[in-house]
């Protein structure tokens, strides 16, 4: 049987997602983590619209970080890998549904060694996606009190003794001029034991 290309075609009971050609597949990999990324949010809205937004904080904290705490050491055995350093985390961090692999950031490494890396993102839908909903309270939440635990159990998962800490991030809706600039940064680095 040939690759499929899509499936407009006739119904396959016996389908398997490798009957998909690669394009297909990097294709439908995109629309997962979108969906991914949006069930987040339409969660989220949930939990505020019923018991508020102070409620649903600690709630989306919680899931993104058992998130972290479950599935990642899944894809790290899918990738064949197991996470022997920071540079291994980044490897990790860009297959990851909801991150560089889903075309929601671009970022930009800076290596400094194998356990030393600061990371760039010179472009962030997210941000993007609250600036045009007008959700400065949102921004705010999502960058300051839910990146940071979340980003750092998906490293300490790995190495309790790693430190991430973020070097700028936003506080709000940003202005034209930093807009031209990278919107947040973080450094990930391995202490010595």
């Amino acid at each position: 049987m040939s690759e499929l290309r899509d499936y407009s075609g006739e119904f396959k009971p016996d389908l398997q997602i490798e009957d998909f050609s690669k394009d297909f597949l990097v294709k439908l990999m995109r629309q997962w983590s979108a969906a991914y990324l949006r069930m987040t949010e339409l969660w989220n809205d949930a939990i505020v619209r019923r018991w508020g937004t102070e409620a649903a904080i600690p709630c989306e904290v919680e899931a993104w970080v058992r998130t972290s705490e479950i599935t990642h050491p899944k894809i790290a055995k899918a990738l064949n890998m197991e996470p022997k350093n920071i540079v291994d985390i980044m490897k990790l961090i860009q297959i990851l549904p909801d991150g560089v692999g889903a075309g929601v950031y671009d970022p930009e490494y800076e290596i400094i060694n194998e356990n030393h890396v600061i990371m760039k993102f010179v472009r962030c839908r997210t941000l993007e996606f609250y600036e045009k909903r007008n959700q400065p309270e949102r921004i705010v939440t999502v960058c300051q009190k839910i990146d940071p635990p979340c980003i750092e159990r998906a490293v300490t998962v790995w190495f309790p003794n790693a430190e991430m800490k973020p070097l700028w991030m936003p506080s709000g809706p940003r202005s034209e001029e930093e807009k031209g600039k990278p919107p947040c940064a973080w450094e990930f680095k391995l202490k010595s034991s």
